[in-house]
């Protein structure tokens, strides 16, 4: 392939003041500059990302009706069901709301679909069998439910409140749900000193990024109302967790992704977290954890039994609490991911003979080939 470079001409009046202010050398500060980073405080936050730089998560759309709707939930003793998806992000999700709600005091339980089952997203059937399964009056749909107008639809003349936490394209007209908290809705986006661009979009954010920004929230909140649970909790053990979601999803590492990854390998490298301690000894990761070792041998293994099936096995792997149950279950998804590459591998070479068996480069511009039997997870 012939590639075409585009290169950025040097703005040594923009570059200067960052070489005497940060100060770095001459060839950072135009780096920075070209990435649009001119101004010194900007670029200091870019180069040492710190917790202390996220902004408020009550900036976030409807994050506050998510907020007081949960509260409710603690006072009533009602019990909800968290709602996931089936790959990392949608999985450290899950695992991180689980681990905050009931550390606070919540009634949890999860329920992750079945891929082949039930399909993908906040769909009719797997909202039957979650709520067969766990009839609650409070679903919260995460890393899903942003284009599920019908199904929520269906929940609420049964009474039951949808809280929407994604990251996702948003449908039109949106999903009347009791709380939207999604960055691509354009709906609910505070200012801050009545200036737009003031305010942070957090569009860059995936499902754990927001889930991150929603405990954060009620830690907040449990705090200013006195709940002792809240004073002393600790977020950041969690960043492990938004750290493994956030690089396997694919998002930016930009914004406040740049923060949360940062800090969050940090963890991730010391984390004490069973299941990934397990997860690490049958991934062969020995060195330290960088964002190939969670892209290409941590967040394959997470992913590999949802892509198959189910995602369950991932998800207790995550909230295992002793590594006496958490070894099998790694094991058990490295398997499951060595059976995906075989499939992948078998599918790939059909598709590789069929091509070349008909293929006409004079004529065919687009390449699409399909098999009923083929896996749809692969």
């Amino acid at each position: 392939m012939k590639c075409r470079w585009s290169i950025a001409p040097p703005q040594p009046m923009l570059a200067r003041p960052l070489v005497e202010g940060l100060p770095v050398s001459a060839l950072l500060a135009q780096c920075l500059v070209n990435r649009g980073l001119t101004e010194q405080t900007r670029a200091a936050e870019f180069l040492q990302p710190r917790l202390k730089q996220l902004s408020d998560p009550f900036l976030l759309p409807n994050l506050d009706v998510a907020v007081e709707r949960l509260f409710l939930a603690r006072t009533r003793g009602e019990p909800l069901v968290i709602f996931g998806d089936y790959d990392v992000d949608g999985v450290t999700s899950t695992a991180l709301l689980t681990e905050v709600l009931s550390a606070l005091g919540w009634r949890v339980n999860q329920y992750l679909p079945h891929r082949l089952d039930e399909g993908y997203g906040l769909s009719q059937d797997a909202v039957e069998n979650c709520l067969e399964r766990f009839p609650v009056k409070l679903l919260v749909a995460v890393d899903c439910g942003s284009t599920a107008t019908g199904t929520i639809d269906w929940l609420r003349h049964r009474e039951v409140d949808v809280i929407v936490l994604d990251h996702h394209q948003v449908s039109d007209p949106p999903p009347l749900a009791t709380a939207l908290v999604n960055p691509q809705s354009g709906t609910g986006i505070l200012l801050v000193n009545n200036r737009q661009d003031a305010c942070p979009t957090f569009k860059e954010l995936c499902s754990v990024g927001l889930a991150f920004k929603l405990a954060h929230a009620l830690v907040k909140r449990g705090r200013e109302t006195g709940l002792p649970a809240a004073q002393e909790f600790d977020l950041r053990p969690l960043l492990d967790l938004v750290a493994l979601g956030t690089v396997a999803d694919l998002v930016p590492l930009t914004g406040e992704n740049r923060i949360l990854v940062a800090t969050g390998l940090q963890r991730l490298n010391a984390t004490q977290r069973p299941g990934l301690i397990a997860l690490k000894a049958v991934a062969g990761v020995k060195g330290p954890i960088g964002v190939y070792e969670v892209g290409f041998q941590l967040g394959p293994r997470l992913n590999a039994a949802g892509r198959l099936e189910t995602a369950t096995e991932a998800l207790n792997l995550l909230l295992a609490k002793n590594l006496a149950e958490a070894d099998p279950l790694a094991r058990d998804l490295d398997a499951r991911n060595r059976e995906r590459q075989r499939i992948e591998r078998q599918i790939a070479e059909q598709v590789i003979g069929a091509v070349r068996a008909k293929f006409k480069a004079e004529t065919d511009y687009v390449i699409v080939e399909g098999q009923l039997l083929w896996h749809i997870g692969v």
